[in-house]
């Protein structure tokens, strides 16, 4: 499976966050977009949460959102 530029975007900002003793990195996807979700589950990022109705469009559709998290802490301390 190819993910191109988001799998090096990636590959350079969890080493980023490590160096800089970042807990947690958290992020949140639209809830349709299937493959994104894919992606950040491939990156070791797990869905907590769901943010229903998160964003508005201007035909009044509205959209949820997946809350996911990539926990930097070491196995003994998550």
């Amino acid at each position: 499976m190819l993910w191109g530029m988001s799998k090096m975007i990636m590959d350079e900002l969890l080493p980023y966050a490590h160096e800089r003793n970042m807990e947690r990195i958290i992020l949140m996807v639209v809830s349709s977009n299937v493959k994104a979700i894919n992606f950040y589950k491939h990156c070791d990022f797990i869905p907590y949460g769901v943010a229903a109705s998160a964003i508005k469009l201007r035909d009044v559709t509205y959209l949820d959102e997946v809350l996911m998290a990539h926990s930097l802490l070491p196995k003994e301390r998550q």
